[in-house]
């Protein structure tokens, strides 16, 4: 990666989704915001970081509509009116006394310490994973794709179908001891970065629920639903399927892909990103064509 942190793909998103949400803000308080989180940002991540630094950092700051939430919401309370001095003294009972206090207070001690061990496993949780069956949802590309493998790495390619749809499956397993439940796209864009041109802009990520068992072979996905938010619980197995409408703008020679996505998962009691590794990159090939192709209105030269 060159350039600075703000040139990552998952911080630029942010920082429009940000604009967005800022927008109902006093543009003094808006604009003073947005400087303060953007040399955070600047601040904490190294201008090579990685999107699994990247992802953690904006995760630790908080969806864009939050943070304009607690904004909105940031007024400043009343003090009592008047002096201690000109108020009455009031004695405080002494419930130190009553053993239902305790009783009470060692109740509450319980439920801190239960929600406390709750929020750290899931925080400690590890991230779903790539573990299983993948392959290119449509036949026709199936029938076309190219595997290569460099340098230990993998890549799966197709040729382009501009206009059409296009898209890929991978099985995820959840090895946490916990139910994590994908509830979309992370800052509006989970697909790969290199399709973030593609329509719907944010793709159609669901999940394969549980309505019957997935078996290997020619029908494996017959009579299977995929829905979103995807329930995945604990040791156990799902696909996760990803389509865009391919409307990149390629020459011909040209590829675009990634190997990752970003996802929005949540994890007992918590919400966070999890970047997840695809297990190899998944790429189209150009030329594109029809009005996608390079002399089309749709291209940017």
């Amino acid at each position: 990666m060159s350039g600075t942190a703000l040139d990552n793909p998952l911080v630029r998103e942010y920082l429009r989704e940000l604009e967005t949400a800022f927008a109902r803000l006093p543009a003094g308080q808006a604009s003073e915001l947005r400087e303060q989180i953007t040399a955070h940002i600047t601040d904490a991540l190294p201008r090579d970081a990685s999107d699994e630094q990247v992802a953690a950092v904006l995760d630790r700051l908080g969806l864009p509509s939050e943070l304009a939430a607690e904004a909105v919401a940031g007024a400043t309370v009343d003090a009592p009116r008047g002096n201690a001095a000109d108020r009455p003294r009031e004695r405080a009972p002494r419930i130190w006394r009553n053993r239902w206090f305790w009783l009470a207070a060692a109740a509450i001690v319980a439920v801190i310490a239960v929600v406390a061990t709750n929020l750290i496993s899931a925080e400690a949780a590890p991230v779903l994973a790539v573990d299983g069956s993948s392959g290119w949802w449509y036949p026709q590309d199936s029938a076309r794709q190219v595997d290569t493998s460099a340098d230990g790495a993998e890549q799966t390619t197709v040729p382009i179908r501009s206009g059409q749809w296009q898209g890929f499956f991978v099985e995820l397993f959840n090895e946490s001891g916990q139910t994590q439940t994908v509830l979309g796209p992370a800052y509006g864009n989970g697909l790969p970065t290199a399709f973030v041109g593609a329509s719907p802009p944010q793709g159609v990520i669901s999940v394969s629920a549980p309505n019957r068992e997935v078996d290997e072979g020619s029908d494996i996905f017959k009579g299977v639903r995929f829905a979103l938010p995807g329930v995945i619980p604990a040791h156990q197995l799902r696909f996760l399927r990803v389509l865009w409408r391919s409307t990149t703008c390629l020459l011909a020679g040209g590829a675009s892909g990634n190997d990752e996505l970003a996802l929005r998962v949540r994890v007992g009691w918590i919400t966070r990103t999890e970047v997840i590794s695809l297990g190899q990159g998944w790429f189209v090939a150009g030329p594109s064509t029809g009005k996608y192709a390079d002399s089309g209105p749709y291209c940017q030269r």
